[in-house]
C-alpha cells in the first residue's frame, strides 16, 4: 500500500490532480472538447501541459492522508476543469442558438445538417455562424488565452481550495450564462427583425391581392431575404465574434479571480 505522505508520491498526487483539471478542461473547451477530437489526443495535450507548468506551481501545504480524500479532490478537479471550459463554450453555443432560430425563420428548419461534434442534427445556419466563430477565435489567438485561462486559474483557484458560495459569485454565474442569450440575441436579431418585416408586408399583400399563393411566394422570398441578409451581414458577424469573445474570455477570467 503507497503512503500518501511519503514526500515523492505526495507530488505525484499533486501532478495528477493539475493533469485531471487540465483534462476536464480539455474535455470541455471549445474544439478540443469536440467529439471529433480523438481520446488519446487530449490524454497527451493534457499531459504535456502539465508537466510544463507543474515546476512553477506553488505545492500546497496540505497532505493527503486517505484514498477517499485522494478520490474526492480529484473529482473537484476533473468537475472544475469541466466548469471553466463548459462556460467558455456557452460563447459558441449563443451563436449555434442564433444561427437555429434564423434557419427556423428563415424556412429551413427541414434543411439540416449532421453535426459529427455534437452527434446532433442542425440548422445550416447555425453551423455557418458557429465555424465562423471557430475561425475568429483561432485568427485572433484567442485559443492561447483559453490556454492561459487554465494556466491562470491554479494561481486564483489553487489546490484543495476550500469553494464558499456568495451572492457576488452567484452573480458572476448569473452574468456568464446570460451571455450566451446577449450573444444569441445580437448576431440572430438582423435576420429574426427582417424576415419579421417580410412576414408582415406578405400578410398585407395577401389581404390586399387574395389571389395571391403565399406559400410560393413567401418562403421562396423569406429564403432569398434571410440569405441577403446573412452575405451583407457577414463583416459585422466576424467583428461582433472578436467582441463578444473577449468581453466572455473577460467574464470568466473575473469569475476565477472571485
Amino acid at each position: 500500500m503507497f503512503d500518501l505522505l511519503n514526500y515523492p508520491f505526495a507530488v505525484f498526487v499533486y501532478f495528477f490532480l493539475v493533469f485531471l483539471r487540465i483534462l476536464g478542461f480539455f474535455f470541455a473547451a471549445p474544439f478540443l472538447g469536440d467529439r471529433a477530437i480523438p481520446f488519446q489526443i487530449r490524454i497527451m495535450l493534457a499531459l504535456l501541459l502539465a508537466f510544463i507548468i507543474f515546476p512553477f506551481l506553488k505545492v500546497p501545504s496540505l497532505l493527503v492522508n486517505s484514498l477517499f480524500v485522494l478520490a474526492f479532490y480529484s473529482a473537484m478537479e476533473f468537475i472544475l476543469g469541466l466548469t471553466i471550459g463548459f462556460m467558455i463554450t456557452l460563447v459558441f453555443s449563443g451563436f449555434s442558438l442564433a444561427g437555429q432560430v434564423a434557419g427556423y425563420q428563415m424556412g429551413l428548419a427541414i434543411a439540416n445538417v449532421f453535426d459529427p461534434s455534437t452527434m446532433n442534427r442542425q440548422s445550416i445556419v447555425s453551423s455557418l455562424l458557429f465555424w465562423v466563430a471557430m475561425m475568429v477565435f483561432f485568427v485572433t489567438n484567442m485559443h492561447l488565452v483559453l490556454i492561459k485561462a487554465i494556466i491562470a486559474s491554479f494561481e486564483h483557484i489553487p489546490l484543495f481550495l476550500q469553494f464558499s458560495v456568495d451572492a457576488l459569485k452567484v452573480m458572476d454565474v448569473n452574468r456568464i450564462f446570460s451571455a450566451l442569450f446577449v450573444v444569441s440575441a445580437q448576431i440572430g436579431s438582423p435576420i429574426i427583425f427582417t424576415l419579421l418585416f417580410v412576414m408582415v408586408s406578405l400578410g398585407l399583400i395577401t389581404r390586399l391581392i387574395p389571389q395571391m399563393n403565399i406559400f410560393i411566394v413567401g418562403i421562396p422570398l423569406q429564403i432569398l431575404v434571410g440569405f441577403l441578409v446573412l452575405m451583407a451581414m457577414m463583416p459585422l458577424v466576424g467583428r461582433l465574434s472578436y467582441v463578444l469573445l473577449v468581453h466572455y474570455m473577460d467574464l470568466v477570467m473575473g469569475f476565477m479571480q472571485g
